[in-house]
């Protein structure tokens, strides 16, 4: 997605934007901060935009919340020693959940007391879909508050669109875009960092031109109401 983004941007501009993406499978924003690289890309030079994602399920959890994913934005931020750089949170989709559903974490996990093995931190038991895009609208509003950054808007508008086109393959698997899902969420952040129209973006990236036309006239007429 971030290639994708990149390449939408510098279309039809002589704006040049270059993004830089630190990411790697199942790492959490406490373990980039753990490891470091991310700090080293601060040092390295000053960012205009930084986004942050943390996966789905630990917005759930209060103690994941309170312990890994405040802190750990609240580090990132504290590495912008230009202090110009402006902090987004990626609002992640909603997974495939099968409900009722609840997501708990060992509480071992964060206290590293083996007295705690049996021990575990949950999430709320959701009943329906609703319920649960509900909750994680409101901790999104919540940690950007807290945070004081901007959050994302493509879990609301990929709920609404999903509903719209059942018929599109949004999906990887249960929690990863598949490609048009990317192609959805290079055309939302497309929107954040240039405002401009998205009839100016022709690349599809062999994506059906139908599909690409409908992702990118949803997002274009939609983007402003939510």
């Amino acid at each position: 997605m971030p290639q994708m983004l990149e390449k939408m941007l510098n279309e039809n501009t002589t704006f040049s934007y270059k993004i830089v993406q630190v990411t790697s499978p199942g790492t959490q924003l406490e373990h980039h901060v753990s490891e470091g690289i991310a700090k080293l890309k601060f040092d390295e030079t000053n960012w205009d935009h930084v986004v942050l994602q943390h996966g789905t399920l630990g917005y759930y959890v209060p103690e994941e919340v309170d312990i890994n994913i405040l802190p750990s934005i609240k580090a990132f931020q504290s590495y912008d020693k230009s202090k110009k750089a402006k902090f987004y949170l990626f609002t992640t989709w909603l997974g495939k959940e099968q409900y009722p559903f609840q997501i708990c974490y060992p509480k071992m996990t964060y206290t590293r007391n083996s007295d705690d093995l049996n021990q575990k931190y949950c999430s709320k038991k959701f009943q329906n879909l609703e319920e649960e895009k509900e909750y994680l609208e409101n901790q999104y509003a919540a940690v950007a508050k807290e945070t004081n950054l901007t959050f994302t808007k493509h879990s609301a508008m990929e709920y609404v669109f999903e509903k719209e086109h059942p018929d599109l393959n949004m999906w990887d698997d249960d929690t990863h875009p598949s490609k048009i899902g990317s192609y959805f969420n290079a055309c939302i952040f497309f929107k954040l960092f240039s405002d401009r129209n998205l009839e100016e973006v022709k690349i599809n990236f062999n994506i059906n031109p139908e599909t690409a036309s409908t992702i990118r006239n949803f997002v274009e007429d939609n983007y402003v109401k939510f």
